[in-house]
């Protein structure tokens, strides 16, 4: 969970503004563009030599990787989030006097809450998997470990269980989003026949 925790937080922090900005400066966007997708297309499993070389094979590596596994999922859906806010809003917004600041602050920044939240929720399920990747291959204790224990001794057992702990933890992360979706979504009118 820590290493989870910590991961996660820190492409939170990091994805969202810069999400959130290279949509909306278009200078931003074409210069981060080729470089997100690159590193992207990295497998997080070719990385995990060089990352160990890096920084060694404590809790560092770890969270390295988890960042790595979210960062990715979280700002790229955000910055297609800002990219695809309708133009009639943004029309009506600036006829209004309203400044560029007001209209992303307004407009762009709520408009763009569906698509961080699924950006988030990716997000949970890559870092979960960066932290098993990095215990499988880069660390001495943890639950990959036992995992990886658990499978070379046949013990079907505890290799489930802890395979079932990640699982129930993404569970849980995709639940608490949904929630917090719910709250932030408050603001948007119902369609009709739809139930809250």
């Amino acid at each position: 969970l820590t290493e989870f925790g910590i991961g996660y937080l820190l492409a939170i922090v990091l994805a969202i503004p810069l999400g959130l900005l290279a949509g909306w400066y278009r200078r931003l966007q074409y210069a981060l563009d080729p470089w997100l997708n690159f590193l992207n297309s990295l497998p997080r499993i070719a990385l995990l030599p060089v990352i160990v070389i890096a920084v060694g094979l404590g809790l560092a590596s770890k969270i390295l990787v988890a960042f790595l596994g979210a960062f990715f999922a979280i700002i790229i859906p955000t910055i297609q989030g800002v990219r695809t806010v309708d133009r009639r809003y943004l029309d009506v917004a600036t006829s209004f006097g309203a400044s560029r600041r007001r209209v992303f602050v307004t407009v762009v920044a709520p408009s763009t809450v569906p698509f961080i939240v699924t950006g988030l929720r990716l997000g949970i399920a890559r870092a979960l998997i960066g932290v098993v990747t990095g215990e499988l291959y880069a660390a001495t204790v943890g639950l990959g470990v036992m995992i990886n224990f658990a499978s070379d001794a046949l013990q079907t057992d505890r290799l489930l269980f802890g395979v079932l702990l990640f699982t129930f933890t993404g569970l849980l992360g995709v639940e608490g989003l949904r929630r917090l979706e719910k709250y932030f979504q408050r603001w948007r009118p119902m369609k009709s026949g739809a139930t809250p």
